[in-house]
């Protein structure tokens, strides 16, 4: 069985946890809605796109502010972290990546390097930008590769992410997802004996925050809409 690709692993991860995302891209010129749609079904995670090609588009449709295009350009991370809130925003998803970078040929007109590229990432609770140097490669190549790290940056926010879960007594150790940044699907059953899960109170009643990571054992097993689990 072939390997899936990350696009695929970032579908069903979303679909998993109920959420949505959309991409706001520059260099890439839409290669990161090309792929998403490419995966059957993603229509159910996937709000939509803008291909934010020109300054004027980053502005207007975005709302990255024009001093802040004047003073960083448009290949920087303050950039990168307004298309991606911008693209979240306009497009109501839950999160949204954004890509803004130099694909060659020549560098841009702030001497920004080929093969730079800012990839951002915006959910309700963070709104975060990385660079990557990818070197002097053909257009496609950094294209790909700028697309790849979104993908990557999306599935990592993913699984590190705080979800809001509302305990359910009489179900043991299974909790009824509340909100995965904003909204959610699915019980989730928890390996208490081999992982680490951590606590803490964020208001009233029995609402609490659970952080999911990497050592977290954690399954999906019914949506929202399904049967209770029996445990």
């Amino acid at each position: 069985m072939a390997e899936k690709t990350v696009e695929q692993r970032c579908y069903e991860a979303l679909k998993a946890r109920g959420v949505t995302f959309a991409a706001a891209e520059s260099c890439t010129g839409g290669l990161i809605a090309k792929r998403i749609t490419d995966v059957p079904g993603a229509s159910g995670v996937f709000m939509g796109g803008v291909v934010s090609y020109t300054n004027i588009v980053k502005h207007r449709v975005l709302g990255v502010p024009a001093d802040m295009l004047e003073e960083y350009g448009a290949v920087s991370a303050p950039v990168a972290r307004a298309m991606a809130e911008g693209a979240r925003k306009a497009t109501t998803a839950d999160c949204a990546v954004s890509v803004t970078g130099v694909a060659g040929p020549d560098r841009d007109e702030r001497g920004n390097p080929v093969g730079t590229v800012f990839i951002g990432f915006s959910s309700a609770e963070e709104t975060i930008a990385e660079r990557f140097d990818f070197g002097v490669k053909s257009r496609a190549e950094i294209r790909e590769e700028a697309a790849d790290e979104a993908f990557k940056l999306l599935e990592e926010k993913l699984k590190e992410a705080a979800v809001k879960i509302l305990l359910d007594p009489a179900c043991g150790n299974v909790f009824r997802i509340k909100g995965f940044i904003r909204k959610g699907s699915g019980w989730l059953q928890l390996n208490a004996t081999r992982s680490v899960v951590e606590l803490r109170p964020i208001g009233t009643g029995q609402e609490v925050l659970i952080v999911i990571g990497e050592n977290l054992k954690a399954e999906v097993i019914s949506d929202i809409f399904g049967a209770k689990p029996a445990v």
